[in-house]
Parts: structure tokens; sequence; C-alpha cells
């Protein structure tokens, strides 16, 4: 599993200067194989899910984002244009979400 197909040329994608200046942040993420709980716990969550995807993110992260707002009771997604790290390719527009998102939570 990861951001890119085989044979995808990563030292020529446009995220690669973050990438490499966060790596050592981005080597201590775990992957969906670590994952050892129970989707009824996910289920029974009331707390509101913004779970945001790329609109040209690998198809294993979609799905897991699909799956979670699918799974979770007050789950909602954002798509953005970009891969992986859309939020953060699309700052202003992402910021604007959450802001509202988080105008849901205070109102309940």
């Amino acid at each position: 599993m990861g951001v890119g197909k085989p044979g995808t040329d990563f030292e020529s994608l446009p995220s690669w200067p973050v990438w490499v200046r966060n790596r050592q942040v981005l080597s201590v993420n775990g992957t969906i194989y670590d994952y050892g709980d129970s989707p009824e716990r996910l289920r029974a969550l009331e707390a509101p899910i913004l779970a945001v995807k790329g609109s040209e993110g690998s198809e294993d992260l979609t799905t897991i984002v699909d799956d979670l707002v699918a799974t979770a009771p007050h789950g909602r997604s954002l798509e953005l244009p970009g891969g992986h790290a859309c939020h953060i390719e699309n700052i202003d527009r992402f910021l604007e979400e959450l802001t509202r998102h988080m105008a849901i939570i205070r109102s309940r």
C-alpha cells in the first residue's frame, strides 16, 4: 500500500519536496494492517466525522474514506482535487469546510 501505483516516479511528483522535508513524521504512520479494533466502535461513535479524500487519490485510500463515512453514523465526505495530501494542496477550501464542520459540532 502506498501513495502511488507501481512504477510511479515519486521524485517527480510536486509533493516530493514536502514528503522529504517531513519524512520523519511520515515514517511513524501505521498501515491499515496495524488496525485491530472493531467496526462496531465506529458505528457507535457519536462525534461528527469529516473524512477527506483526493479526487486523484489511490483506490485503497479513497475506499477507506468511503467505508469510514458509510460506517460512522455522523460521517461526511469531502472530496478535493489532488491526491493523498489534497487538504494541504487546497488549504483554503479545506479550512472553509473544516470551519463549517466545527460549526455543526458546536451547534449540537
